[in-house]
């Protein structure tokens, strides 16, 4: 076994210990979006993983076919151009939904925080306090 071939059996080796530990995480991760709807969460997205593993193999075969002929100075950049453009594109498009998902949630919580702060300020003002509360009591003194 050559040099090279070592080395790639170690990464390789290296790759496969360390690389499902994500997967073990996604249960944990569909937490963090919420409690009620984890389940959902990680039907989505195993859903979506099936899908872009499915289809990443035509694309991929799609995108080198169209690829330039390769130059040897400038390899990679001429061969696989239009591969990694589209993982970058995909990648974009993943962190806008995540960031967007994540605006709306802090936006549902803002809003909820809100709601209760319009509640609360509209028995501030009332002469009627509720019997057993701190104010009725300071009343008796």
């Amino acid at each position: 076994m050559d040099t090279s071939s070592k080395v790639e059996v170690v990464d390789v080796s290296q790759i496969g210990a360390f690389a499902s530990g994500l997967i073990s995480l996604w249960a944990q991760i569909g937490t963090f979006f919420g409690e009620k709807e984890a389940q959902n969460i990680y039907s989505v997205m195993s859903f979506g993983r099936g899908i872009g593993n499915i289809a990443s193999g035509p694309i991929s075969v799609a995108l080198l076919k169209t690829a330039r002929a390769v130059d040897r100075s400038a390899y990679a950049i001429g061969k696989y151009q239009g591969v990694v453009l589209y993982v970058g594109v995909c990648m974009a498009f993943s962190a806008l939904l995540g960031g967007e998902g994540f605006l709306a949630v802090a936006h549902e919580e803002k809003t909820q925080i809100q709601k209760m702060g319009v509640v609360a300020s509209s028995f501030a003002g009332q002469d009627d306090v509720p019997a057993g509360s701190v104010a009725a009591d300071e009343e008796l003194v």
